[in-house]
Parts: structure tokens; C-alpha cells; sequence
């Protein structure tokens, strides 16, 4: 007996020493304890991450609680069937959200949960809505990232290609240690994974990007962004643990490199039991506020260049730095003609600040008798919608330019409407005391809501509430000045209120449009992604539905909280364009608007100040036109 109780008790102490040698193997901490960064190889990254098996409760629970929220969605019914079918550049978008969730919940083959939530991922950006998307629980929000920062041009015979710009900060990793990488830059990319290097990422861009419904401004983003840096909280695994890269050196050498994919942790360790866990988003993303440019970017860190080609070095000859409010928005003196405001996006810390860097340009303008302006809007992914309108309302002195939205029916959204009325504190978002009618009175009942009006959308006629608008508090302190000429520059990463912003001053205020970059072969592009409307995560729906007595236990129409911390962002309200009289009747979301110009210059994120004072000069010479 006391042999077998002795077997007995070293067979549990292996298995006890296997469990934890398999748990401290699938740890992948973001640092080593000196606070290095560590990287991991991929692919044992991705057998720990693919070893926390499926859980049928917990998909059953996503499932469900997203079934439950989709009639909240402000497009749900044109995406059935959008409009621009005849446009290359413009995917025709064609989803059935319950039927797509339905199908899903009917799929028993998952053998891991991060291949059922890559395929909840894929359904959502399908709609080329970077609101409305579905973020993994936070475990799973590490970083696959590639080394090269890419960028594009043309070459002496006027055709695109693709360049090794610089060498990201993390190319010191030891996985890259063999490579020479030093050598790839300037280098031209003739080919990744054995295709034309520009096909690759067009043909990328179609099938994954989502941050635009207008493929050039998907190619930009990617370009510059997301091809080469991935979250896994919001994609799946590249299809290889590796790229191919065919490269033209610069001495005119050819090569082909095999460069591995490495892991950026999130600092987790993989099991089914730490990825259960409901907690607060990890120490990279904060879903709930930021735009939809900057939460599947890594740290920023990670997007510095440690080598450069010599013109990213470059200082500008003439072009003064005149004032800036932090990373939000810069003041240039371009020549004694023209000034450029740089808006970088609508967050600051201080309205006040960044609205005195406005005001200096009008005042720089009125004092040096300055008649033109360029409004650089590059990778502006939004912000606050007033601040935006108080912009205009410097810029061109527009009473009150806010826009018109409104919100789709659903049996769920009128008891949230009806709940909302008489409550002790105005309710965000569904209160009516939040909104004023078109002759500018505020709603105090139901009616912003109920009965509504009919639309077409998508070959779906369906309910809406009121058209609908939301004031906005303007000062009238500020140098009085108007510029004779306003012109906007974009790269079409201008989204959420820049994307009100900027259609705002095309169509009501005439200012003309540039769209610099996207695919050289295209000659038309539009100056501007995802305008959307009032923007809402879940967990907040749920905050005030339960406040105003709505809950999984009252209603079956009210979703439960997920089983685990993935976060649900979706459109609510959708906001109308300016045209007036417009047949249509589409929302701003749905409208194709080029620019009046569209340049082949792409200029990356790292580019020099001599780079930007030369975009500036070339924009510059379309105020002559």
C-alpha cells in the first residue's frame, strides 16, 4: 500500500510540475524584469493562444448579446445592399447581420475561442465602419508586427511601387538578428509573398481593411499603419509566420528576404481561466475613447523609425513652426501668402489651447494681410463634434453649422426612448432634452422619436425618429478674419467629426478638396471616411438602460453583458449631408464625395519637415486655380 501511495503521490507531483511548466510556458510577459521589451516568436505565441479551448456558454453569450444590440445600429438595413455599385474603389456592401450571427452560432467545428471571436472580427469589418467593430477580450490584444516601414511612389516611369522607408524600433529584436536589415533601405519592393508588391497590398486592403468605404484611403491607412503592425483583438493570424519580400536594393541588386512576423505581448498568460476574466481593457487600448485610427496602432513606441532614408532627415528651408497645442494641432507659416493649420485630430487636453492656436492663425492672417489657408486634416480620426463645429464657426463666421442626424426604430430603442423621458437627470445620448428640432426648439417628450418617418434603405423601408440636431455652445471671442481662400488637404483617413468637418466646409462653404496618395491608378478619391454619427460602446448602452430600469430580467429585447471583457462599439445616430433637396435621402455614412483634386504624393507619417513644407508648396499652387 504504501509503494502504491507513494506511485500515487509522484505521478500527481509531475502532472502538478507539467501544469505549471505548460502555464509558465504560454506566459509571455510584455517586459523582462531589467523593463526590456521582449518579443516573441510567432508561432509558439500562437499555439498557446490557440490552446485556450472553445467554450460553448461563452460563445453562446457573444452570440446573443450582439443578435440582441444589431437593431440599435444606425445602418443596419442599408448594408443589406449599399449604394455605388459602379464605382472599382468602393466595395458593395451586401450583409445580413442576424443571418451572418445566426450562421455563426450554428458553426460547432471552433476548437479554440480565438478562432471564433476572429470570425465575429470578420463579420463587422465587412461593413467598412470602423464604429461598429468587436475587439477581443483583452488577452488576446497583443501586436504582430514586421519591421519594415513601407511607403509609396512613383517611379521614373510613372508607376507605383512600394519603398523600405525606414526600419521600425524594434528591428534590434533578436528574430531579426540574421537578416542585415540595415541593407533593405531605400530599397524598392517588388513583390511580397510572390506578388506584385502593390497588388499584395491592394488585395489586402479589399479583404481586411475596414477603417473606409473608399479603398484608396484603406490603401493609405494600411501603407502607412495597419499592414505591417496588426492587433490581434481585432484580426486573426497573418496566413504565414512569415512575409516573402522580393527586393530591388538600391545598387540594383536583387534580393528575396523571408522576414518572420514577431509578437508584441500584451503581457498575458494564456489559459482558459485568465481569459475568462472580465477586467479592464490592457495596458495598450482604451476602447471607449479612442478614434478609430488610433486604437488598433501599437504603443507609440513601436511606430518610431530608428533608421531613415537620408529625405526623412531633411529640415525645411523656409516653413516656420508657428504654434502648436500638444500632438493636436500645429501652425505653420508656409510662405507670405499662405499659412497652414495641421489638425491632427478633435481630443486635446484643453479646448481653450487648441482654439487659441486657431485664433492665432486668424490673427497671424489679418496682421501679415495673409490671403490663403490650408487645412492639413491627414490621419484625423475625429473628436469632439462641438469642437469641430467651433472651427467653422472661427474659420468662416457660420452661425450654429451643426448637422441634422437621426436615429433608426427598433422595439428596443423605443422602450430606451420611452424610459429615457422624466427622468431626474438628463439621460446621455436618449434623453430628448439632448436635442432640438429643426426650427431650434428643444424636445422635452417622445416625440424627437415617436412616430418617426419612413425610408428606403438598402430595399428595406423602415421606421426613423425626427431629424434632429444637437446644439453647440459657441464663444464670440476671436479675431475677426476671413481668409480668401481655404483649402482642405486629406489623405482620407479623415473620419468622425473631421469627416463632418471637412464635408461641412465643401458644401456649404465651397472650400475646395485635395486627396493626396491611395492607388495611383484611380483618379477619383474621396476626402473623407466615416462620418457616422453619435458613437456608443455596449458596456455604456447597458450602464444606462440599467439606470433607467431596462435590463436582461424586464425586457427580451435588452442584451446581457458579454462573459468576458470584449468590447462592442456600433453607430447610433447618423448624420445627414448638407446637400439641399437632395433626392436621395442618404445618410452622410453613404455618400460618395471626391475631392476636387486628387495628387499621387504620398507622405507618410514620419516624413521630414522638408517632405511636409514640399506637400505644402504643391497644395500651395492650387489656390491659383
Amino acid at each position: 500500500n504504501m509503494i502504491i501511495k507513494q506511485l500515487i503521490i509522484t505521478l500527481l507531483l509531475l502532472l502538478v510540475a507539467s501544469l505549471q511548466v505548460t502555464a509558465n510556458d504560454c506566459f509571455f510577459p510584455h517586459s523582462s524584469r531589467d523593463g526590456t521589451t521582449q518579443f516573441y516568436d510567432i508561432g509558439h505565441f500562437k499555439e498557446c493562444v490557440l490552446g485556450v479551448q472553445f467554450n460553448d456558454t461563452k460563445a453562446a453569450r457573444t452570440i446573443e448579446t450582439l443578435m440582441k444590440t444589431v437593431p440599435l445600429y444606425a445602418f443596419r438595413d442599408i448594408i443589406q445592399d449599399s449604394p455605388h455599385k459602379d464605382k472599382s474603389h468602393i466595395p458593395h456592401i451586401q450583409v445580413n447581420l442576424e443571418e451572418q450571427l445566426a450562421q455563426l452560432a450554428e458553426t460547432k467545428q471552433y476548437e479554440s475561442m480565438f478562432n471564433f471571436y476572429s470570425d465575429v472580427n470578420a463579420i463587422w469589418y465587412q461593413l467598412k465602419d470602423p464604429h461598429t467593430h468587436y475587439v477581443k477580450p483583452s488577452c488576446y490584444n497583443s501586436y504582430v508586427l514586421q519591421p519594415f516601414a513601407i511607403d509609396s511612389k512613383l517611379d521614373d516611369f510613372g508607376r507605383q511601387v512600394l519603398f523600405v522607408e525606414g526600419l521600425y524600433s524594434y528591428v534590434d529584436a533578436p528574430q531579426y538578428a540574421h537578416l542585415n536589415l540595415i541593407d533593405t533601405l531605400g530599397a524598392t519592393i517588388l513583390k511580397i509573398n510572390g506578388e506584385n508588391a502593390v497588388n499584395n497590398l491592394i488585395n489586402y486592403s479589399f479583404k481586411y481593411g475596414f477603417l473606409s468605404k473608399d479603398i484608396n484611403s484603406v490603401f493609405n491607412y494600411e501603407l502607412h499603419n495597419g499592414f505591417q503592425q496588426r492587433n490581434l483583438g481585432a484580426y486573426n493570424f497573418p496566413e504565414h509566420d512569415s512575409q516573402e519580400f522580393q527586393l530591388k536594393l538600391q545598387n540594383g541588386t536583387v534580393i528575396t528576404l523571408s522576414v518572420p512576423w514577431i509578437v508584441l505581448s500584451a503581457g498575458v498568460k494564456f489559459s482558459e481561466y485568465e481569459c475568462a476574466k472580465v477586467r479592464s481593457i490592457n495596458m495598450f487600448n482604451n476602447y471607449d475613447t479612442q478614434s478609430p485610427l488610433e486604437m488598433h496602432k501599437p504603443p507609440k513606441d513601436f511606430t518610431q523609425l530608428v533608421h531613415k532614408i537620408p529625405s526623412l532627415k531633411q529640415e525645411a528651408q523656409h516653413m516656420d513652426k508657428i504654434a502648436a497645442s500638444g500632438d493636436h494641432i500645429e501652425l505653420f507659416g508656409v510662405s507670405k501668402d499662405v499659412l497652414a493649420l495641421k489638425i491632427n485630430d478633435f481630443v486635446p487636453e484643453s479646448d481653450k489651447k487648441f482654439l487659441d492656436v486657431v485664433d492665432l492663425a486668424l490673427q497671424t492672417g489679418q496682421d501679415k494681410n495673409i490671403p490663403y489657408l490650408i487645412l492639413d486634416l491627414r490621419g484625423n480620426g475625429g473628436g469632439s463634434i462641438c469642437l469641430g463645429y467651433q472651427v467653422i464657426h472661427r474659420l468662416i463666421e457660420e452661425r450654429h453649422p451643426e448637422g441634422r442626424y437621426d436615429i433608426i426604430h427598433s422595439d428596443l430603442m423605443e422602450e430606451i426612448a420611452r424610459g429615457s423621458v422624466n427622468q431626474p437627470q438628463v439621460i446621455p445620448v436618449f434623453g430628448p432634452e439632448n436635442y432640438d428640432d429643426t426650427n431650434g426648439v428643444q424636445f422635452t417628450n417622445i416625440s424627437w422619436y415617436y412616430p418617426g418617418v419612413k425610408h428606403e434603405r438598402g430595399g428595406i423601408t423602415g421606421a426613423y425618429s425626427e431629424r434632429i440636431y444637437h446644439p453647440c455652445d459657441y464663444s464670440e471671442t476671436y479675431p475677426k478674419y476671413l481668409f480668401e481662400k481655404i483649402l482642405i488637404v486629406t489623405d482620407g483617413m479623415c473620419g468622425s467629426t473631421c469627416a463632418v468637418f471637412s464635408t461641412h466646409l465643401q458644401e456649404v462653404d465651397h472650400i475646395k478638396t485635395i486627396a493626396i496618395g491611395g492607388i495611383a491608378t484611380e483618379l477619383s478619391m474621396q476626402y473623407f471616411s466615416f462620418p457616422g454619427g453619435q458613437v456608443m460602446n455596449l458596456d455604456s448602452t447597458l450602464q444606462i438602460m440599467q439606470y433607467i430600469g431596462i435590463t436582461g430580467d424586464t425586457t427580451a429585447n435588452c442584451p446581457y453583458p458579454f462573459l468576458d471583457d470584449a468590447v462592442f462599439r456600433y453607430t447610433l445616430l447618423e448624420i445627414y449631408p448638407w446637400l439641399k433637396g437632395d433626392p436621395k435621402n442618404l445618410p452622410l455614412e453613404f455618400y460618395y464625395l471626391p475631392a476636387n483634386y486628387k495628387i499621387p504624393t504620398w507622405v507618410s507619417p514620419h516624413a521630414s519637415d522638408a517632405q511636409r513644407e514640399q506637400l505644402y508648396e504643391e497644395v500651395s499652387e492650387y489656390f491659383k486655380r
